[in-house]
């Protein structure tokens, strides 16, 4: 149980602080909000911009401002999901100035490798940003638009526009060309620290099966959920969701990542007297989620995974992540025991 923490809160590309209000009047005594405008954006909109690296400082600076007394965490809707990690890594690199991140929640979060997205908008993107005051509207209401499930009530709708009209062009152009494209795989590595991710199930680019794919395999302690019809600007779309979330989140910090329950059988018959000391320390050392060191790239961790839920389905909520198993063998070069080839 994570006592009174402060959420700090990073929003998504033309976005703003103010995307996390309905959220954070829903979290209440639970947590006290921190939004933080991300340079280029929101209040911060005479800065250029900067690289991932550059947001995660000016984060830092803002955290280390607050000096929150107890435990923090960082929750990230989109490119503020990416800057989240940065600053993870950086924790557990043993950032003094970091010190008391508790966890992180990942709001259809940009991923550690370079973003999806097809490079035609990509381009349209960058293009649009520059074009006269009409132009700039028609797209900024398109693109608020195209990143939820259902739309927004007016009054959120026409503050989200706004929010992206008075976005830097340079740091809106930083990003799509820079920040998004940024491969942070090697640097993020695998993190230990609890996360929370949740995805929208009508996010086109960053969905469930991204998320899966690319994010996933670098949290060795997640709790991955799929909002039902929601888009991409989920704390605008579902803030009682993901505020239902969060409380839970901070009550109950996964520890593993969706661990399975043992079978009532299994765990009667390694308690028994038909199994020895030695085997039953080795039964359940295997059971134990291994904390590294690992060899696997994401992408290689990724893929077997995927192998695995096609040759060794598992049923239930719950699934041994065989894949964090196989590659903790191979990084120590231990066998199973056996001779023969």
């Amino acid at each position: 149980m994570i006592d009174e923490p402060v959420l700090f809160c990073l929003h998504f590309l033309g976005g703003s602080a103010r995307e996390w209000r309905p959220l954070a009047e829903r979290l209440g005594p639970h947590a006290r909000c921190v939004a933080v405008d991300l340079p280029g954006f929101g209040d911060a909109a005479d800065h250029p911009g900067g690289d991932v690296a550059a947001m995660a400082d000016h984060v830092a600076a803002r955290i280390m401002a607050e000096g929150p007394s107890g435990p923090w965490l960082v929750a990230g809707n989109s490119m503020g999901a990416k800057v989240a990690l940065a600053l993870a890594r950086r924790h557990e690199d043993g950032d003094p100035t970091l010190a008391g991140l508790a966890g992180l929640v990942l709001l259809a979060g940009s991923p550690p490798c370079p973003e999806p997205m097809a490079e035609e908008r990509r381009r349209a993107m960058i293009a649009w940003i520059d074009a006269d005051p009409e132009t700039r509207r028609r797209e900024a209401e398109a693109f608020v638009s195209a990143n939820v499930g259902a739309p927004l009530s007016p009054e959120d709708h026409a503050r989200t526009v706004e929010d992206v009209l008075r976005a830097n062009p340079q740091a809106w152009k930083a990003w799509l060309a820079g920040g998004a494209n940024e491969d942070w795989r090697e640097r993020i590595g695998t993190l230990r620290i609890p996360a929370l991710v949740v995805s929208g199930a009508q996010d086109g680019d960053l969905g469930p099966e991204a998320q899966a794919a690319l994010t996933l395999p670098h949290l060795a302690r997640h709790r991955h959920v799929v909002a039902l019809g929601a888009g991409h600007l989920l704390p605008l779309e579902r803030p009682d969701e993901m505020a239902g979330l969060i409380r839970d989140f901070l009550a109950a910090p996964p520890e593993t990542a969706e661990a399975p329950t043992l079978p009532p059988a299994f765990a009667a018959l390694i308690g028994s007297e038909r199994v020895n000391t030695r085997l039953r320390t080795t039964l359940r050392e295997r059971m134990r989620e291994p904390d590294g060191p690992f060899c696997l790239s994401a992408e290689a961790r990724a893929t077997l995974a995927a192998c695995l839920d096609r040759v060794l389905p598992q049923a239930g909520a719950g699934k041994i992540d065989l894949a964090r198993r196989i590659d903790a063998r191979l990084a120590s070069g231990a066998g199973d025991g056996w001779r023969f080839a």
